[in-house]
């Protein structure tokens, strides 16, 4: 990692990043920037600590095929049977704050707003009464071949 934060990949890291997935810290508050490829001015940012999120890519080199589980022919990931959606305007109606203050081609959500929208995110998901991350779901254990009738 170099002076900014950068990560200097070699050409193999680079390559495993197109199957397997990757994890980053979300930074509060959020800045971002569309810049032409040079870093913003004042980067990295500083940030609240411990971090409390986390965004994850999943590759699509890396994603199984239908019926395939992780390892099988070297995929690395696929997504769970019984898979469960939130709308923006889910999120709107339960008290999101979409404010953003915006500076020529960057953006930046404060502390505050942040804070309130994970706790929004989390009411909205608690209200949907999911079974914890890898319990088994009703849809698990059904393959491609597998029939529902309803």
């Amino acid at each position: 990692i170099d002076d900014l934060g950068q990560c200097q990949c070699t050409k193999k890291g680079m390559e495993l990043t197109h199957n397997y997935t990757g994890r980053s810290v979300i930074p509060v508050p959020l800045r971002m920037s569309m810049g032409d490829g040079d870093l913003p001015q004042g980067y990295p940012f500083p940030y609240v600590t411990p971090v409390r999120g986390h965004w994850f890519s999943h590759p699509g080199g890396g994603r199984c095929p239908l019926g395939a589980a992780p390892g099988d022919g070297g995929c690395t990931w696929q997504r769970a049977a019984l898979s469960h959606s939130v709308y923006t305007a889910d999120l709107l109606a339960a008290g999101l704050n979409n404010t953003f203050h915006q500076t020529g081609r960057g953006m930046a959500v404060d502390e505050a707003t942040a804070f309130h929208n994970v706790e929004v995110g989390r009411r909205v998901l608690d209200s949907m009464n999911l079974p914890p991350c890898g319990a088994p779901s009703p849809a698990d254990g059904m393959g491609p071949a597998d029939v529902v009738i309803v």
